[in-house]
């Protein structure tokens, strides 16, 4: 602590149930679902997630420098607390239809080797069909484009 300002978390709040509106922060069973919860909540409080807070952070539809040998790729991020394997959860991309302007292609991928990301962690995955020099990488075989939704799946389909 330092000025006059302590640092909010479960330790200095304490866990329980109710609901502390002059608190930073939250130590309560509902603070996960409000997305208020203080960064120490899960070990303080013998907590455990319920969510699977992997999100899909960012799509690069024309790659970047020094990532993924200047192809597409997409990042996702475990924003909880427990490392997640993303085996078996897969990448559905929408596409509009090369033959018919009004209509869309969906493409899935799905993620067969285990892919693992640690809590706070981010996942790079290359998108490009044929693959890479750098076997080493993460790649899916789809490309993206401006204006494609894209959409990731866990393995329950949700």
């Amino acid at each position: 602590s330092c000025c006059g300002y302590a640092e909010p978390t479960c330790k200095s709040y304490s866990c329980g149930e109710e609901y502390h509106k002059e608190n930073l922060c939250q130590c309560n069973s509902g603070c996960e679902e409000h997305g208020d919860c203080c960064w120490d909540y899960y070990d303080t409080c013998n907590a455990t997630s319920t969510e699977f807070n992997v999100v899909l952070s960012e799509v690069a539809w024309q790659g970047a420098d020094g990532v993924c040998e200047g192809a597409d790729w997409i990042e996702l991020h475990n924003a909880g607390y427990v490392t997640r394997d993303i085996k078996g959860w897969s990448l559905a991309v929408e596409k509009p239809d090369e033959r018919d302007k009004a209509a869309t292609v969906q493409y899935d991928v799905s993620f067969d080797a285990s892919q693992v990301i640690e809590p706070a962690q981010v996942l790079v995955i290359c998108a490009k069909p044929g693959g890479l020099t750098d076997e080493t990488l993460p790649v899916i075989e789809v490309e993206f484009e401006y204006g494609n939704n894209v959409t990731l799946l866990d393995n329950q389909k949700i």
